[in-house]
């Protein structure tokens, strides 16, 4: 079955948005397309609910997929398949009722973007602008990186047809004899060689002579086998050009004194811009991925508040209903026909308490209280007891300082990193002891969550398909920091956070 329509309506100059959405209810389409238009798109959208109208309608590439989880004949991994066979620069994101973290975890690896739940449509629109960003970010990047290669095949080219400029350094007497490819790459008639030589200290860039000096020092000295450097060169027109100056000792004395070096200059002006423009898209997308993990705590902290404060406070009121009729009965004088009643409220009071107790884990799971009201150090404590009374696996931390002022969001990401280490143990580790540390120092924090189970292998910390390990070194990247996992087979693991404290 096939639907298609669309909305024209928001801003004066909305962003364009064609969609495809695997969905067999007319009405939910009809919610996410809606929801899209009140973030600002213009939408042109397309339900499907069966795989060959799914592929009929890749025929026109989309901007984004929008698919259920799980349809009659069709579901969120296999339109994932089949976009991946079509069309496997599509982003896609699951839209569904409800999602186990198991299944999510199946999606994002599978290649999904986001996943949105269908009584949270508020955040469709921002996971939509987000996977669009990405989307750009990577083609940007898969663009820079193919002009980085041609850059380098052209670069290869000009060294084989010995295009470089040569250089050739007396160290005895200073003089220094360079080709005429030199000028011509600095945009000088080569008649000018004789005043670029004399002129050169004022060629370099200032910012860059006192490093190339010192690289070159540092291999005359011997401590290392040859000298390269990176730096700015003067343009006749004035701007810079970006050169590679390599080279290396070419003649000695009887006494082994360096009297002569050689080497070359390589304009790397193009592959140096690349680079940065490749630099720069790493950064965006870490920035994207940092947004998207601070929108999820932020809501995870919204939903926690919600259930403790509202739902909460409804069931302590249920209770106290409960007991007061319990009391009411009670207090009656047939207690043979009353007792059937007192026995069923008092288990329905034994069961609420069992839900509020339920309601106040959820709550702390999601977001714990003490981390906003008492800082990163008391919650690692509270986690640490926590774990050892659920794993029943004794849990001893640690502090160099009683409070460590940390921003919100480092302190999430090492509370969640934590989280995850102990996590890790319970699930694989079958250690009997758990330790963990917590130092601080000039360099930033440092925390180490040591087991003494089976040893995690060198594949397992280094692969690609461990999520909670990458969720882990992602979230420790954000902030500048890294995390390291040491394993040996009967002896144990190391995890190791460090990370700078930040402005």
């Amino acid at each position: 079955m096939e639907t298609e329509c669309s909305i024209v309506q928001g801003p004066a100059v909305p962003t364009r948005l064609n969609v495809v959405i695997v969905e067999d209810r007319l009405t939910d389409a009809e919610l996410m397309a809606a929801e899209l238009r009140r973030s600002g798109f213009e939408v042109q959208w397309k339900r499907v609910d069966t795989p060959s109208s799914f592929v009929a309608a890749l025929q026109t590439p989309p901007d984004v997929v929008l698919a259920d989880y799980s349809l009659p004949e069709f579901d969120a991994i296999q339109a994932l398949g089949v976009l991946w066979e079509q069309r496997p620069g599509v982003p896609l994101i699951v839209v569904t009722g409800q999602l186990g973290d198991e299944a999510a975890a199946e999606c994002m690896k599978l290649g999904a973007c986001d996943y949105v739940l269908k009584d949270r449509l508020a955040r469709l629109g921002p996971a939509v602008e987000i996977a669009l960003q990405q989307r750009r970010i990577e083609e940007e990047r898969s663009r820079a990186v193919a002009a980085l290669e041609d850059s380098e095949e052209r670069l290869k080219l000009v060294l084989e047809g010995s295009r470089n400029a040569f250089w050739d350094r007396n160290l005895i007497t200073g003089q220094v004899k360079r080709s005429t490819q030199l000028a011509e790459m600095l945009g000088f008639d080569e008649t000018a060689m004789e005043r670029l030589n004399a002129e050169w200290s004022d060629l370099v860039h200032p910012s860059d002579a006192a490093a190339s000096a010192a690289a070159f020092e540092a291999h005359l000295e011997g401590r290392t086998d040859h000298y390269e450097a990176e730096y700015r060169l003067r343009r006749a027109d004035g701007t810079w050009l970006w050169v590679l100056d390599q080279g290396r000792v070419v003649q000695r004395d009887e006494a082994g004194r360096a009297v002569r070096a050689a080497g070359t200059y390589r304009d790397i002006s193009e592959s140096k811009a690349v680079r940065e423009r490749l630099t720069q898209s790493l950064d965006e997308l870490r920035a994207l991925a940092q947004r998207l993990q601070t929108v999820r705590e932020e809501e995870r902290t919204g939903i926690s508040r919600e259930v403790h404060d509202v739902l909460g406070q409804e069931m302590t009121g249920f209770k106290m209903d409960v007991k007061w009729l319990a009391d009411r009965l009670a207090a009656l004088d047939v207690q043979e026909d009353v007792a059937p009643l007192l026995e069923k409220l008092n288990s329905m009071s034994r069961q609420l308490e069992q839900t509020m107790q339920t309601i106040r884990r959820i709550s702390t799971e999601l977001r714990p209280a003490v981390l906003d009201a008492l800082g990163v150090v008391a919650a690692l404590e509270w986690q640490a007891s926590d774990f050892s009374r659920r794993a029943g696996i004794p849990c001893d931390f640690v502090s160099s300082h009683e409070d460590i002022d940390l921003d919100e969001e480092r302190a999430t990401a090492v509370f969640r990193i934590f989280q995850e280490a102990l996590t890790n143990v319970a699930r694989h580790a079958k250690a009997t002891r758990v330790e963990a540390e917590l130092t601080l120092s000039e360099s930033g924090l440092r925390l180490v969550v040591r087991d003494n189970g089976v040893g995690i292998s060198r594949e397992r910390a280094g692969g690609t398909h461990t999520l909670g390990l990458l969720g882990m070194q992602e979230r420790a990247m954000m902030f500048g920091g890294s995390i390291g996992f040491d394993g040996l087979p009967g002896q144990g693991t190391a995890v190791t956070l460090t990370m700078p404290l930040g402005a």
